[in-house]
C-alpha cells in the first residue's frame, strides 16, 4: 500500500521545495512507523520511504506491507480503518484512515 504524506522534514540531500521529484535516492531524515493500532499495535514493513517519483518534492511516499490478516478493530467500519503515522516520535496524521475490503 502506498501513503502519500506531506509534512515529513527534511531529505538527505536535500530538495528543493515546490520542484517535480526527480531524485528517489534521497530520504527523509525521520524515522518513520507506521502501524495499525489496537490492544497490540501492528507495525508495518516499511517497503519505501522518499520523493514519489514525479510528485512535487515536498510529498513523501511511503510504501508498506500490510499483514496477511487485519485485526478487527472497534473502530473500524465495513468501508475503513484507523492508521498510525510517527516520525521521530511524533504522531502524524491522528484522523487517518485507510480503506479496506
Amino acid at each position: 500500500m502506498s501513503l502519500f504524506l506531506t509534512g515529513t522534514g527534511q531529505t538527505s540531500p536535500i530538495l528543493r521545495e515546490g520542484e517535480v521529484a526527480r531524485n528517489i535516492e534521497a530520504k527523509p531524515l525521520s524515522d518513520f512507523r507506521i502501524a495499525i493500532p489496537g490492544r497490540v499495535a501492528t507495525l508495518l514493513e516499511l517497503l519505501y520511504v522518499g520523493p514519489g517519483p514525479g510528485l512535487l518534492n515536498s510529498m513523501t511516499q511511503v510504501n508498506v506491507r500490510l499483514p496477511s490478516t487485519m485485526p478487527v478493530l472497534p473502530d473500524s467500519t465495513a468501508l475503513s480503518m484507523p492508521i498510525f503515522v510517527e516520525a521521530n516520535g511524533r504522531s502524524f496524521y491522528q484522523d487517518a484512515r485507510i480503506a479496506i475490503q
